[in-house]
């Protein structure tokens, strides 16, 4: 998947701050960027590496964040869900009434449900009690 590369004004900061962002995308570059500059802000630097899960489920979407530390790659798979539910908001079109299946991670279709409202981030909500919702990408249009 392609990103948006990082902005003149993060390149500029990065070339200033000696931080190489050439391979990240505006996000990963804004997480890079935060981490490092945190202590200025009088924030705690987040030393921790990327947890076990976040390992097995970056591998599950396909790219490696074993090397990263924890905010970098919450960045990588936070941006990486977020084009995956443009897409599939692009492909399914959804509108209030139309009926889903909602899938789990594994693509098994588990329930169905009918659109309320869909927001702009890509989570849809459905018809009926407790704000129940899933993300566009977690969905298929039901027949």
């Amino acid at each position: 998947m392609r990103y948006p590369a990082p902005n003149k004004f993060q390149v500029n900061i990065a070339c200033k701050l000696g931080i190489d962002i050439s391979r990240d995308s505006r996000e990963v570059a804004a997480a890079r960027l935060y981490d490092f500059l945190a202590p200025a802000f009088c924030k705690k630097r987040d030393l921790r590496n990327a947890t076990p899960r976040q390992i097995e489920f970056a591998q599950e979407l396909g790219f490696d964040v074993s090397a990263d530390r924890l905010p970098i790659a919450h960045a990588k798979i936070s941006q990486h869900l977020s084009v995956l539910n443009r897409h599939a908001l692009r492909r399914l079109r959804l509108k209030p009434g139309d009926p889903v299946l909602v899938c789990d991670r594994d693509g098994q279709c588990v329930d169905q449900q009918t659109v309320s409202s869909v927001g702009r981030d890509g989570r849809v909500f459905f018809k009926g009690v407790g704000c129940r919702s899933a993300w566009a990408s977690q969905l298929q249009r039901s027949r």
